[in-house]
């Protein structure tokens, strides 16, 4: 789609009219970005346009904001501060997260084509704000949707590696407990909330490009647009990318995490109020400069946590970019 309009404002101050919203993971001391859009493309148009889209991501103008890097070592150094933490019963769950910086030139809408292509499963996107940012990505993960007054979300805990002709997975106690974590978070969010009809189905396993998700699929009726409102307040950032309880943990995050997320484990998507709206947690993402990419990942950390482990789930985490831009 092509933006005509870009305006920033505090998530609690989010009109029902119809934009694209961008927003940081920390919401409350960073502005939501709201595009107000003139044209939307769909299906062939994309390629159609791919040219005249190109052109101007070839003159990208960007802030070269790198983040700094957290290698291994300092990595599972955090992920067992976590645990004690956890262990003296600071926490329930906090997500760790990291990034990892490459000098590369980038094309773009190749780049974002491509992961239409492979990945069509997932909520695909490219933004680029001139002078600002430009973030790709490839979501599994959906924050909320409205569609006339009936809601949806999910809560998506728990990560293997997808074998091929495996159909039924099965999963160790840490990542049970880690869905059934954000899925009680949920659902209590839900019950204190002005909604009606409220259905929560069984876990199930779902494929998100290299890897298998546990998921809980949770509906509602929500009549209102304050409410749905109230609900998106509450609910991001959700337990499955920032920890519970969730205030103490981001928190913590916010003094023990070197680098910044910005728009990672934010959220991005339609806004159209309870009319029609569908937005996704900012997962498997990136963010682009140009000539340097910093890749964003991270994991659940609870008590049953293997340092060496997370590592390597934070690894195939940013394949799902790399082996489309590489």
């Amino acid at each position: 789609m092509a933006a005509n309009s870009i305006r920033s404002f505090n998530l609690k101050d989010l009109s029902p009219e119809a934009c694209f919203l961008f927003a940081p993971f920390e919401t409350q001391q960073n502005p939501v970005v709201a595009l107000q859009y003139d044209k939307v493309l769909v299906d062939e148009e994309i390629i159609q346009y791919a040219d005249q889209i190109s052109t101007e991501f070839g003159r990208m103008n960007v802030k070269k904001n790198l983040n700094g890097e957290v290698n291994r070592q300092s990595f599972m150094k955090a992920v067992e501060k976590i645990k004690d933490k956890i262990g003296e019963g600071a926490f329930t769950k906090v997500v760790a997260s990291r990034v990892q910086n490459e000098a590369a030139q980038i094309n773009a809408i190749a780049s974002f084509l491509q992961l239409c292509d492979r990945y069509d499963h997932s909520f695909n996107y490219l933004i680029y704000i001139a002078g600002e940012c430009c973030w790709i990505g490839a979501s599994p993960e959906l924050l909320l949707s409205c569609k006339k007054q009936h809601f949806k979300t999910m809560s998506l805990a728990g990560t293997q590696q997808a074998v091929e002709g495996v159909i039924n997975y099965q999963w160790g106690q840490k990542e049970l407990e880690e869905q059934k974590i954000v899925t009680d978070y949920i659902s209590a969010l839900l019950n204190q909330s002005d909604v009606s009809h409220l259905s929560i189905a069984e876990p199930r396993s779902i494929q998100a490009a290299n890897l298998i998700h546990l998921i809980s699929e949770i509906e509602a009726t929500v009549d209102e647009y304050q409410t749905l409102i109230k609900i998106l307040v509450d609910l991001h950032p959700t337990p499955a990318v920032c920890g519970l309880p969730k205030e103490e943990a981001k928190a913590f995050l916010s003094i023990e995490e070197a680098h910044e997320r910005r728009y990672y484990t934010g959220f991005i998507g339609l806004w159209n109020g309870i009319h029609d709206s569908e937005l996704f947690v900012n997962l498997r993402c990136a963010s682009l400069g140009e000539n340097w990419i910093s890749y964003y990942a991270g994991c659940g950390i609870t008590s049953g946590s293997d340092a060496e482990k997370e590592w390597t789930e934070t690894e195939k985490k940013m394949e799902t970019l790399k082996n489309v831009i590489h």
